[in-house]
């Protein structure tokens, strides 16, 4: 269910930023990613949106991208170092991450992998729905140069029903490589 917000817009440099939905403690999924070697794009451009929109956000990496040095600043960046070995580790870790933090943003990519892929997992309607927390639709359309983060999604626990929500509003917004 879509729940509606204020609209909030700032331009600067090549993207227009517009966020629909205000502070508040959500899982921000953002979409569509693309894939392929330019696809290591949309992570410092969600970034920069996310800070332009002067939001304090985190964000879930491998742990073999925070070596000593680097780490800090992944660290002072939003990041978290997570274990992707473990299988259901991520979820239930963001649950709990959740619950610690009243005033907590989780970025995450629906998709999952910055690869091709056909389907998206289903990690991150868990996280919100088990944390609840709405869904933050975030996208990037590089075709029309603006970002931003939509309206927010309260998840019913139906994900048969819900993704197709979910995914509708991602229809005509084009990933860097579409």
């Amino acid at each position: 269910m879509l729940i509606p917000a204020p609209t909030r817009t700032r331009s600067g440099g090549t993207f227009r930023c517009r966020i629909y939905c205000p502070k508040v403690r959500s899982l921000a999924a953002f979409a569509p990613q693309t894939g392929g070697l330019r696809s290591n794009w949309d992570f410092p451009v969600t970034l920069m949106v996310c800070f332009a929109l002067r939001q304090k956000v985190y964000w879930m990496g491998k742990s073999g991208l925070y070596p000593p040095l680097a780490g800090r600043l992944m660290c002072w960046l939003g990041g978290i170092p997570v274990n992707g070995e473990r299988t259901g580790s991520l979820v239930q870790g963001t649950v709990e991450a959740f619950q610690r933090n009243q005033r907590l943003t989780v970025i995450v990519s629906p998709k999952g992998t910055r690869g091709k892929v056909t389907h998206w997992k289903t990690g991150f309607y868990h996280i919100a729905h088990d944390a609840s927390v709405p869904i933050a639709l975030g996208y990037l359309d590089f075709r029309k140069k603006l970002a931003g983060i939509g309206p927010l999604f309260a998840t019913t626990g139906d994900i048969d029903a819900d993704m197709p929500l979910i995914q509708a509003f991602y229809v005509g917004i084009a990933g860097r490589k579409s």
